[in-house]
């Protein structure tokens, strides 16, 4: 025992201080672990890490890219997000970080397929670095989904490296080697005492040779050692289980990887990205329509209303202002989506520039949809309505249920019908009671009014006609009518289009049958507990042969 003891310590004490030591001045006070950085796969420009390769909490990872020439970018984004961006780009999907930093995995997408020139543009990246040089993103893991992607110029090789930060263990690891450091001295000590206690030449105070210690006292000796190396290895693994160094938690990740598609903090910068681009394109238009820019922005119902009111600006010469919009107050209704396309539900007041003394300030109510997450969101539907309306409080995740979205759609079936026969439905009709007035008001020229109408479907491929979210107290939708409006002239009469709104509308002047105008209704419909009710309505002209 007594030669076993002091071998451990040392055994003890010198992987203490050379582990430790050695760790302490690979990672720094900075608490950073980081891996060689090496180059990637000859004619790969586009890394990316697997979802799982990062499932973990309690720590930050640092990510370093070099591109062999130009600049290189590295970012991190939702996996929904990634995947969107990536399409069928090539690229280099990291399975496995050796600790050489030597990176495995699989090739996957094709060589020819395009990626962004400018993906640092994108709102999508929660972490982003661009430019000339190393670049370096370093992400802070959660347990939510997240996937980093680099990416080089056309023929540029990249040259990525990784590292982990660590809180604490610079601390931890000094701390360990000293120690080990301690353990050594404290055996040192020992062994000259030991040395000293045994030399038959050691001299006394008076000059005599010092007595020889019984053996008797040789257990008491053997004893204190032992509470002392056993005291240290209890310090040793007290500092090592204690907590001061942050250790890694893995997460586990969901089988269907999905994002909400706006955060709740969202939607101002979602409203004041599209303010920004609409009321550039606006003033544009102003000098120089041009029907096809409206795709930039806007889509759906609200892109075909701009179409014809373009060629309403170029058939009338009409004298236009510019004039711009803003949202205030904004509010978004969120549903969560594993793939691309996405959409929301917005509710916001919005002011127009100048001012217009009859309609200062109204509440609308939009649909926002992304196709990708290459593109940006566009204006899809919109019901609006005057003064502040209080919309629903949303719910955190506003994924409507199957049975919700059923109703909704029963719901602009039944907002159709109104309008149609004035029957009265089973909802607060709100404005379309004054929408279907104006539209069967008698007048001199018309012996009688037919409308009909039918939910507007975005294509035949994918036939949405209503977007519904859960809220706090039941749902929100938003839903498009394409209707039609024929005027019946008296007998013996023919109704004429002014030339300059049959020249917008692409029909012929004369219509012997009686006119018909082709409208666009978008309401918006709260269903709680009491009765439905329509809390916005928006009416737009569109030409007969664009009405999709």
């Amino acid at each position: 025992m007594k030669r076993v003891l002091p071998v451990l310590g040392w055994i003890i004490g010198v992987v203490l201080m050379v582990s430790g030591g050695a760790v302490a001045g690979s990672v720094g006070p900075d608490d950073l672990l980081e891996l060689p950085a090496k180059p990637l796969p000859a004619g790969t420009r586009v890394m990316v890490t697997e979802p799982g390769l990062l499932a973990y909490r309690a720590t930050t990872v640092q990510v370093r890219v070099t591109a062999e020439q130009g600049e290189a970018f590295v970012g991190a984004a939702h996996p929904v997000d990634v995947t969107s961006y990536l399409g069928t780009a090539h690229a280099l999907r990291v399975q496995r970080i050796e600790p050489t930093g030597e990176v495995a995995g699989r090739l996957v997408g094709e060589p020819a397929a395009e990626l962004p020139e400018s993906p640092e543009a994108l709102d999508i990246w929660s972490e982003r670095a661009v430019g000339a040089g190393e670049q370096v993103v370093s992400v802070t893991l959660d347990g939510s989904p997240v996937q980093v992607l680099a990416q080089a110029g056309p023929e540029a090789a990249l040259t990525v490296g990784f590292g982990a930060r660590l809180p604490g263990i610079f601390v931890l690891a000094l701390t360990l080697a000293l120690v080990g450091l301690g353990v050594i001295l404290l055996l040192v000590a020992l062994r000259l005492r030991r040395r000293g206690r045994t030399d038959p030449t050691a001299v006394g105070v008076a000059g005599e040779a010092k007595e020889q210690a019984p053996a008797a006292d040789q257990p008491a000796g053997v004893a204190h050692r032992s509470r002392l190396l056993a005291g240290a290895l209890t310090i040793t693994a007290s500092l090592a289980l204690s907590g001061c160094v942050s250790v890694p938690e893995p997460a586990v990740l969901p089988s269907e990887l999905r994002k909400v598609a706006v955060p709740a903090d969202g939607a101002k910068a979602l409203l004041d990205d599209y303010d920004q681009r609409n009321n550039a394109l606006i003033a544009a238009q102003v000098k120089k329509p041009d029907a096809k820019a409206w795709a930039a922005v806007d889509s759906g119902p609200v892109l075909v209303a701009d179409r014809f009111d373009t060629a309403w600006h170029i058939a009338s010469r009409e004298k236009r202002s510019v004039v711009s919009f803003s949202h205030d107050g904004a509010v978004v209704h969120a549903p969560s989506f594993g793939a691309y396309p996405m959409w929301v539900i917005t509710s916001s007041e919005e002011a127009v520039r100048p001012a217009d003394p009859k309609r200062r300030a109204w509440t609308e109510f939009s649909v926002f949809h992304r196709e990708s997450a290459r593109q940006p969101w566009t204006n899809h539907m919109t019901a609006s309505a005057e003064g502040v309306v209080a919309g629903p409080a949303p719910a955190v995740d506003a994924t409507a249920t199957s049975e919700q979205v059923t109703a909704a759609g029963e719901l602009l079936k039944t907002a159709g019908r109104y309008l149609e026969s004035g029957q009265k439905p089973t909802l607060a009709v709100g404005e379309l009671a004054k929408l279907r007035k104006g539209w069967t008001e008698k007048s001199a020229i018309a012996a009688r009014t037919m409308i009909a109408c039918q939910p507007y479907r975005l294509s035949e491929k994918a036939a949405k006609s209503v977007f519904v979210v859960r809220t706090e107290a039941g749902s929100l939708m938003l839903g498009t009518l394409r209707c039609t409006v024929t005027v019946v002239p008296p007998k013996g009469h023919v109704l004429t289009w002014k030339p300059e709104m049959a020249d917008a509308l692409g029909v012929a002047a004369v219509q012997t049958d009686g006119l018909v105008e082709h409208r666009y209704v978008t309401v918006a419909v709260e269903s709680t507990s009491s009765a439905p009710q329509v809390l916005a309505v928006d009416v737009r002209t569109v030409r007969p042969h664009d009405t999709r």
